[in-house]
C-alpha cells in the first residue's frame, strides 16, 4: 500500500509543527511507500523511508489543490490512501481518504465565516462523504457531528506537542520590567475576535492593580496599551522558551480553541494558567491530568478571586505525564 500525505500548506506555526510531529512519530509499517507533499523547509525524518516532494500552497490554491489537484499526484504515484492536513481532502471517491481537521472555527462562526472557513465548512458538509475525519478532542467530535453530520467516520486522536528546550539563553528584549510580574498572554493577532483581546482591554484595572505586565506574541498595534502590555512580536521556539521561563503564569481568554496546544506547552514548564472557562475546555486533557495547574474563571467578576486562589494554591512543579506524545491515524 502507498500513502500520500498532503502537507503543502504547512509552511509555519502550528500546522508545520503538527505535520513534522506526525512524520516523526507515526507508524508507517503497513505502507510500502510513503510520500509527503510539503514545503522545502519541512523536517522529514531520514530513517523512515518517507519521500519528500517539495511544494507549497497557500490561500485558495491550498483549497483547490486539496480537493481536486491532488488527484494528479495520486495517479502519478498510484497511492492507495491520501492523508490531508489541509482540513479538506479529495472530493472524488478514489481510494481511502483521511482528513486531519484542525480548523474548529469553520464549525462555529456561522454566517460570519470568512470565505476560507466557509469553503472548508461547505466542503465538509456537502462534498466530503465516506471518508475518515480526524479531530483532537471529544468536544470537537461532538460539534463536528452536530454541524456537519455523520456521513464520515470521525475519530479522536490527541496530537501531542513539542516540549520546550530545557536550557536556553536566547535574549528577548522587553525593556525595564523589574518591578512587574510578567504574564504570558497567547494572543498572536489582536484583531481576531475569538482571541478576545477586548477582554484584556476591558480589565485594565485588574492587571494594573495586581502589578501585572502582559506579554503578547504579536506585532505592535495602536491598541497595545504600554501601561500593562508588551507586544513581543513573532518569537521562534527558542526565544519563546526563554521568555516563558521568565513569566509567572499564563492568562488565556480565548473564546474558541481547537486544542489550545500552547496551554499544554506552558503547563509543561510547571507554571499555572488562569483561563476563561469555555466549552472546549470541558473535554480537555489539561483539566483531566494537570488540574492542579489550571484555574478557570467563568466571567470577569471571578477574575480577581481566581487569581488570588491561583497565587496561593498553585503547585509549580513540572508535570510527569505523557501528554507530549501524539496519537496518529
Amino acid at each position: 500500500m502507498k500513502l500520500l500525505i498532503n502537507g503543502s500548506a504547512a509552511r509555519m506555526g502550528g500546522a508545520k509543527t503538527i505535520l513534522e510531529k506526525y512524520l516523526l512519530e507515526a507508524d508507517f509499517s503497513e505502507y510500502t511507500d510513503v510520500y509527503v507533499l510539503a514545503p522545502p523547509n519541512t523536517t522529514v525524518p531520514l530513517n523512515k523511508g518517507v519521500s519528500h516532494i517539495k511544494m507549497s500552497t497557500s490561500g485558495i490554491w491550498t483549497f483547490l489543490f486539496s480537493v481536486l489537484g491532488i488527484i494528479y499526484w495520486k495517479l502519478r504515484l498510484n497511492a492507495d490512501t491520501i492523508l490531508s492536513f489541509s482540513n479538506v481532502n479529495l472530493i472524488l471517491p478514489m481510494g481511502k481518504r483521511i482528513t486531519y481537521f484542525h480548523q474548529y472555527l469553520a464549525l462555529k462562526q456561522g454566517k460570519e465565516r470568512p470565505w476560507q472557513l466557509q469553503l472548508i465548512y461547505l466542503t465538509q458538509k456537502y462534498l466530503s462523504w465516506d471518508s475518515t475525519v480526524v479531530v483532537q478532542t471529544e468536544y470537537i467530535k461532538q460539534v463536528y457531528s452536530e454541524v456537519i453530520g455523520n456521513h464520515n467516520e470521525i475519530i479522536v486522536r490527541w496530537p501531542g506537542y513539542y516540549p520546550f528546550p530545557k536550557n536556553n539563553d536566547e535574549i528577548v528584549l522587553l525593556g525595564d520590567t523589574s518591578d512587574k510580574k510578567l504574564v504570558f498572554t497567547p494572543i498572536t493577532n489582536i484583531e481576531q475576535k475569538h482571541r478576545n483581546f477586548e477582554f484584556i482591554r476591558n480589565n485594565k484595572s485588574f492587571f494594573v492593580k495586581n502589578n501585572l505586565k502582559l506579554i503578547l506574541p504579536c506585532e505592535e498595534h495602536e491598541l497595545i496599551d504600554k501601561d500593562y502590555m508588551i507586544a513581543a512580536g513573532y518569537l521562534g521556539k527558542n526565544e519563546l522558551s526563554s521568555l516563558l521561563r521568565k513569566t509567572e503564569f499564563m492568562i488565556n481568554v480565548s473564546l474558541e480553541e481547537t486544542v489550545g496546544l500552547m496551554l499544554y506547552e506552558y503547563t509543561s514548564l510547571g507554571k499555572p494558567v488562569l483561563i476563561l472557562d469555555r466549552p472546549y475546555l470541558e473535554s480537555s486533557k489539561l483539566l483531566e491530568i494537570r488540574s492542579d495547574l489550571v484555574y478557570p474563571f467563568k466571567h470577569e467578576k471571578e477574575l480577581q478571586n481566581t487569581y488570588l486562589s491561583m497565587t496561593q494554591n498553585a503547585v509549580k512543579c513540572v508535570p510527569q505525564d505523557n501528554l507530549q506524545e501524539g496519537e496518529w491515524p
